[in-house]
């Protein structure tokens, strides 16, 4: 494993790339690092993703993540979780860099470094435009290639430009309710943004907290706000947290019927297992809406990290 990324490194170093320069962190719960880097001279599309250098702690180590920023927006950001010595390393570098000595849950911390980056790169989530219908499932960090999508849709349906896909669904599954801090603000601007413009109906957030280890505060606060137009655990609007994973089988029929006549992308970025159960109801529910006379169909693309 050492060689393949000591390689990796090598080829990218005499291939090409860029040096970025961030001027922002913000420590999401998690713990998750949200970086920003000037945007001067890049163009990106939605959904794309970097290989990522920094000097100060190895020439030959490339680690890939995704873009979290939209490409209307005037910087590239990257959401990185703290797992493993390289992102420890950085922490402890942005900290460093920091005028406040200290990267706070929350806050925003202004910085001054350098990281080489190598792309932007495509993703098999270029094409979710091409459909008229899509649905996005992401577990864990698997969410944040449709951070990028999903502002970059809404800043399209707020500027009145045409949007070719007319309906999107987003999974979001998380064992920590934490987790769900990453995108939890720009979520809630979103969706409160999109009813203020009366597309709300354009996207429907589907959040499931898969491990929840008998919380009674949390199950009592839950059971307290139901009905409630706002969600008990991310105070996301018109949206509510369920516990456990979806039936998949169930929820792709329920699409497929209410879709009648569509092609329908669904997109996953996520382990490889979940990965293939989504492959197998996929099919399972095409083969149950052509029984049933229902003339649309699901294609499914994966992102495997």
């Amino acid at each position: 494993a050492v060689v393949s990324t000591q390689s990796t490194g090598i080829l990218r170093f005499t291939r090409r790339f860029n040096p970025a320069t961030v001027y922002k962190a913000i420590e999401h719960p998690g713990p998750c690092l949200e970086l920003r880097m000037r945007k001067k001279g890049w163009t990106q599309e939605a959904g794309q993703y970097v290989f990522l250098q920094c000097s100060e702690i190895s020439l030959f180590e490339w680690h890939p993540f995704t873009l979290t920023s939209a490409p209307e927006e005037d910087y590239l950001s990257v959401h990185i979780r703290k797992a493993g010595d390289w992102t420890s390393a950085l922490y402890k570098i942005v900290a460093a860099h920091s005028k406040q000595k200290t990267v706070k849950e929350g806050k925003n911390t202004e910085l001054q470094f350098s990281l080489a980056v190598d792309g932007p790169y495509g993703t098999p989530s270029d094409d979710i435009f091409r459909y008229n219908v899509s649905v996005l499932i992401g577990a864990g960090v698997g969410c944040t290639p449709y951070a990028s999508i999903l502002k970059s849709v809404w800043y399209k349906i707020k500027s009145g430009q045409n949007v070719d896909t007319k309906k999107l669904y987003f999974y979001w599954l998380c064992s920590d309710t934490k987790v769900f801090g990453w995108l939890n603000s720009q979520l809630k601007y979103i969706l409160e943004t999109l009813e203020e413009l009366g597309a709300s109906d354009y996207l429907e957030v589907r959040l499931h907290l898969t491990r929840f280890n008998n919380d009674k505060e949390m199950m009592e606060n839950v059971a307290a706000n139901q009905g409630s137009r706002e969600d008990a655990i991310t105070s996301l609007p018109n949206t509510q947290t369920k516990f456990g994973r979806p039936n998949w089988f169930k929820d792709f029929v329920e699409i497929g019927e209410k879709h009648a006549g569509n092609d329908i992308g669904i997109f996953f970025c996520g382990p490889a297992v979940l990965s293939e159960s989504l492959d197998h109801n996929s099919s399972l529910a095409n083969a149950k809406l052509e029984e049933n006379g229902v003339d649309s169909m699901f294609f499914y693309n994966k992102e495997n990290f």
